[in-house]
């Protein structure tokens, strides 16, 4: 039996040799996601695959909360490159789309249990994949990378997503330009792979 290029057939766990880099996608359908907003400025759009925000939905006390841990796959201390799908509905009246996130590193004693975004990083989102089409375009609007520097797998990271209306994280130009309700069908994170797996259960 011959050596592929990620070792032996038997063992594909291991690190690839061949210096290649492949891409693979952390996903948090935003219908699966708790949504805390205690005056229901978040809904569950059934008929199209996602969650509506609406025009008075805020930072920081509505937040749709998810909860990453890094694979055994993921390249270590590599960027995380976040994002998020959802309908777009004009092409300049872009939300207030913003992101908060916290990294917790495994077997580590350093953390304060947190009671509120302050001491998350917060980031407004900036850019897009896709030029705007139609008048409900799918897009891809992206948040700036996140330096993993340090950070192995099975470290965690705790994401908010937010649409900031009023301007309350001070990230944006004023306050949000949509009228609309405003329609996320996924969270998701791009992070490079460079195996299989681990060839142990808590190292690389």
């Amino acid at each position: 039996m011959t050596v592929n290029n990620i070792g032996d057939p038997l063992q594909a766990n291991v690190h690839r040799t061949d210096g290649a880099i492949s891409w693979d996608d952390l996903r948090f359908p935003l219908t699966g996601q708790n949504l805390d907003s205690s005056a229901t400025r978040y809904q569950r759009d059934l008929f199209n695959g996602g969650v509506s925000f609406d025009a008075n939905s805020r930072f920081p006390n509505e937040a749709i909360v998810m909860t990453a841990q890094l694979p055994h796959k993921w390249r270590e201390e590599s960027t995380l490159k976040p994002h998020f799908h959802w309908l777009q509905q004009h092409a300049t009246e872009i939300p207030n789309w913003m992101l908060a996130y916290k990294l917790f590193k495994k077997n580590t004693s350093s953390f304060a249990l947190e009671s509120d975004f302050s001491n998350f990083t917060q980031v407004a989102f900036n850019g897009h994949a896709f030029t705007f089409g139609t008048t409900v375009f799918t897009q891809i609007t992206m948040f700036p990378d996140i330096d993993m520097t340090g950070y192995g797998f099975s470290d965690t990271i705790v994401f908010a997503l937010f649409r900031d209306t009023t301007n309350a994280s001070g990230l944006f130009a004023g306050a949000d330009p949509s009228a609309l309700v405003e329609i996320v069908q996924e969270f998701d994170i791009h992070f490079e792979i460079d195996s299989e797996g681990s060839t142990l259960e808590f190292t690389k």
